[in-house]
């Protein structure tokens, strides 16, 4: 038995230490909030709850990342599915977010049907160029730098797309026919197979890079051992 430390009590990190404590280890949970739950908490302001980030999760289905744990430990999610998951209200369209891929880009093309930009949406969304596609989802500050570097242009006259501060696993960019993708994010090559259907390929970002341009999996198998 070991004395353990889990700094945060976030989903992750109040997940490791009820699975440490389930092995046999001293498990000490610290958080520097009065509540529990990281970006899915919640907090009380005058007689009013508020979400503190994460309003909705995945991971619940059979064979899902929360679904397993709650096998380990004893719990049955108190959870329900969530369609539409929710709206954004803009000065002149209200958009629908759908939790079915078809849905969601039949809602773009609708929603955008008269947008100038309405191909830019469509691809960034994860509309499919040609046979092979190439998406990347970074934050806000990473897709500033890259566009000042001069990067930017290069990809999309490439054809791929670039999501900004946008979960790729909950908000669903990728087009129906997609049956298989390259990652370099071990989150996503994680909960891509339960919760979106498709098979995964795991490699480096200059792995995914080159496999895009070939159209075929380019892949040094020496370095990644299961």
């Amino acid at each position: 038995m070991a004395k353990i430390v889990v700094i945060g009590a976030g989903v992750g990190g109040a997940t490791a230490a009820a699975l440490l404590a389930k092995a046999g280890h001293e498990v000490t949970l610290l958080e520097a909030h009065v509540y529990p739950g990281g970006c899915a908490g919640t907090f009380y302001h005058q007689k009013y709850r508020f979400d503190a980030g994460a309003t909705l999760a995945g991971g619940f289905h059979e064979g899902g990342p929360h679904h397993v744990v709650g096998e380990q430990l004893g719990i049955a999610w108190q959870v329900q599915p969530v369609d539409p998951a929710w709206q954004t209200h803009l000065p002149d369209r209200v958009i629908t977010q759908h939790a079915g891929r078809e849905a969601w880009h039949e809602e773009l093309g609708r929603a955008f049907a008269d947008s100038p930009d309405r191909a830019r949406i469509a691809r960034d969304w994860g509309c499919p160029v040609g046979d092979i596609g190439f998406a990347s989802s970074v934050a806000e500050g990473v897709a500033m730098l890259a566009e000042r570097a001069g990067l930017l242009a290069p990809l999309q006259a490439f054809g791929g797309s670039l999501t900004v501060d946008t979960c790729i696993l909950t908000s669903p960019m990728l087009p129906p026919e997609i049956k298989t993708i390259m990652t370099n994010s071990a989150k996503y090559a994680y909960y891509a197979p339960g919760m979106l259907k498709v098979g995964v390929v795991f490699g480096t970002v200059e792995e995914c890079v080159w496999s895009a341009v070939a159209g075929r999996v380019i892949r040094e198998e020496g370095r990644w051992h299961a």
